[in-house]
């Protein structure tokens, strides 16, 4: 796959960067770069979905590789794109730990190479439908609530063993862009010790689950980066490992 680095003529606004070490931090985007006839295999995805779904309330979106896509044939073919969210760049951008939500009734046409934001889309607006285009095959498919039921599951049951668990550990990512903010964070302790629970702070630039089995006094650990690794890979490793919003959010004392 070919990626090209695109900086554009307009500056990142400074509440995009990321404080890290006292230091500004710049995100370089790489953006991939699609050929023509990518470009028109993609569109006839596009148009076999609007077909299906005429006088549609319709939202397109994708990852920041395929912006430049979503941008074209948000233009060609007259489509909105998700606005700029949460810690979104542009309109059109979505991210793993995107938490886009509409009460509206939308369509959503999402360009990866994956299914990973894709369900996140169902998973936050579970009433919609969306639709996962795959550049890299030139397919699609629609999520659908089996496709999320894993990840429902691991949400219920991290919620359910929070309750009666003591010992906790919050995993804290130094990587920028991962690392959870000073006022999150506070708000987290507060969380916990308002719920009489014994926490303490791991900082780790990698997480590897694996390496919980050396801290056999944590029962319960809580994840403040990407909840890609609550929702991914700790399912496939067969481990609990709490996405904090999904506790602070649902929890009810």
């Amino acid at each position: 796959m070919q990626r090209k680095l695109n900086l554009k003529d307009k500056p990142i606004p400074a509440d995009k960067f990321d404080s890290f070490n006292n230091k500004m931090v710049l995100f370089i985007e790489a953006r991939y770069k699609f050929s023509d006839s990518e470009y028109e295999n993609t569109k006839k995805l596009v148009s076999e979905i609007l077909e299906k779904n005429k006088d549609q309330n319709i939202l397109i979106s994708g990852s920041i590789q395929y912006l430049n896509l979503v941008e074209r044939l948000s233009k060609d073919l007259n489509l909105r794109m998700i606005p700029a969210h949460d810690h979104s760049c542009y309109d059109g951008q979505i991210l793993g730990c995107s938490f886009f939500k509409t009460d509206e009734n939308t369509i959503f046409i999402n360009i990866v190479d994956g299914l990973f934001h894709s369900k996140i889309l169902k998973i936050n607006n579970p009433e919609s439908i969306i639709y996962s285009i795959n550049i890299m095959n030139n397919s699609y498919q629609e999520i659908i609530k089996d496709d999320i039921q894993k990840i429902l599951n691991t949400k219920k049951a991290a919620l359910t063993k929070f309750h009666y668990v003591k010992k906790i550990g919050v995993v804290v990512s130094q990587k920028p862009g991962q690392k959870i903010g000073d006022k999150d964070l506070k708000s987290l302790k507060q969380f916990l010790e308002k719920n009489e629970k014994d926490y303490q702070i791991f900082y780790s630039d990698n997480t590897n689950l694996n390496e919980f089995d050396n801290f056999n006094f944590i029962d319960y650990w809580i994840n403040t980066a990407c909840p890609r690794l609550s929702y991914d890979d700790a399912i496939e490793h067969n481990r609990l490992f709490a996405y904090y919003k999904d506790i602070m959010v649902n929890y009810d004392d």
